[in-house]
């Protein structure tokens, strides 16, 4: 009877590495798809924080924002104005000095984070600003940015979204 040397043969090595390229073949598109969708969740979360702080700042001051720059349509974005007067200091490019009058209580309704701030304006996973529209005469309902909605109209006071990574993917808040 032959003494078999200890260790592991080549073959036995060269399928433990197979399985291995098997297993990781199996994953990795995985973790990608894992990525992509807490990216999505971030800027989800993100949103749904944007309309909470706009409704606290219609709590306190009895309306919703307003300064010239906001769109008469009533969709508007998280540029640096909107940082300014949500944080209450200074945010960047725009002096908050202009829009002191639209937080004269000087209220945070909102913590600055630099990760999320390009040029002072509150950006998404992707570098855009959110957008956001208020129920501007009361009725309780929104119109839609999505052209894809069967609902045209949205139940809410104040809706946000983000354009997603390519442009035309609405992540909202509703």
């Amino acid at each position: 009877m032959k003494k078999r040397s200890q260790g592991f043969t080549l073959i036995e090595l060269l399928v433990v590495l197979a399985i291995l390229a098997i297993l990781m073949g199996i994953t990795i598109p995985g973790v990608g798809a894992i990525k992509r969708n807490l990216v999505k969740s971030q800027a989800r979360t993100d949103a749904i924080s944007v309309a909470t702080v706009l409704s606290a700042y219609r709590n306190e001051y009895g309306r919703w924002p307003s300064w010239s720059g906001i769109d008469a349509s009533g969709e508007n974005r998280t540029d640096a104005p909107w940082v300014a007067v949500m944080s209450a200091e200074d945010a960047g490019p725009a002096s908050f000095a202009a829009y002191r009058v639209h937080n004269a209580k000087m209220v945070r309704f909102w913590t600055q984070n630099p990760d999320s701030l390009s040029n002072g304006a509150l950006v998404d996973p992707w570098g855009n600003t959110y957008h956001y529209k208020f129920d501007r005469n009361g009725d309780g309902s929104i119109a839609s940015p999505d052209e894809k909605d069967e609902d045209s109209s949205i139940h809410a006071s104040v809706i946000v979204w983000s354009l997603g990574p390519d442009g035309k993917t609405f992540i909202k808040s509703w």
